[in-house]
């Protein structure tokens, strides 16, 4: 192919692209499909959530719902089926086409957290289980904002504080690295969540998390 063939096969995935991209912000204004989070500009983001709520779904939990945008420590919360208590969980996701598999940081504020790893397919490829232990020092950091739309007695902004971890990297076979040490800790407490994944959702990706 010369450069204009090259740069027309490119503009022709671009489209494919633009017109998948258009599709999920449509689906994600569909009310009746639920499953799917109505926020979220970064779809591989918004991919791994909709597996989740589907799985908690199959797993037969109840009252599966969304968190808001101005959630920061959980994105999902359900009834669970077996103790009718509710839980918060937070997930975290990262595709075949993440070079440095690092993921944003985990705020506080969850019961369950969930690390999906998805190939250039979009297809599970790895999940993790974490639940939220009481022990964890979760790092607190202070950043600028407006609390409750309120300014301080001086006019400026107020200091609000903001607790997570971060340093976080997905590997491939296995749970993370971590550049923290309570990052490390808590990502020792992982369990591997894949095969149970693959039996509970075999009939939506059938051969496809077989290979």
């Amino acid at each position: 192919m010369n450069g204009n063939h090259l740069f027309r096969h490119f503009m022709d995935n671009v489209q494919r692209y633009a017109e998948a991209y258009f599709e999920l912000e449509e689906a994600q204004k569909d009310s009746s499909q639920s499953f799917i989070p109505k926020i979220g500009d970064q779809k591989t983001g918004v991919i791994g959530e909709a597996y989740i709520y589907q799985y908690l779904s199959e797993l037969g939990h109840k009252s599966i719902e969304y968190g808001s945008a101005s959630e920061k420590g959980w994105d999902i919360k359900y009834i669970d089926k077996n103790n009718s208590k509710e839980y918060k969980v937070q997930v975290k996701t990262v595709s075949g086409y993440s070079t440095t598999r690092i993921i944003s940081p985990i705020h506080d504020g969850w019961d369950h957290l969930y690390l999906l790893s998805i190939d250039q397919k979009f297809i599970p490829d790895g999940l993790w289980l974490i639940d939220n232990p009481i022990n964890i020092e979760w790092n607190v950091k202070l950043k600028d904002n407006v609390t409750n739309g309120k300014k301080s007695e001086n006019g400026k902004k107020s200091k609000i504080e903001v607790k997570y971890l971060r340093g976080a990297k997905m590997k491939k076979n296995s749970v993370v690295d971590a550049t923290e040490q309570q990052t490390t800790k808590l990502f020792k407490k992982a369990t591997n969540e894949f095969e149970k994944f693959t039996k509970v959702m075999e009939k939506y990706f059938s051969e496809e998390l077989d290979k």
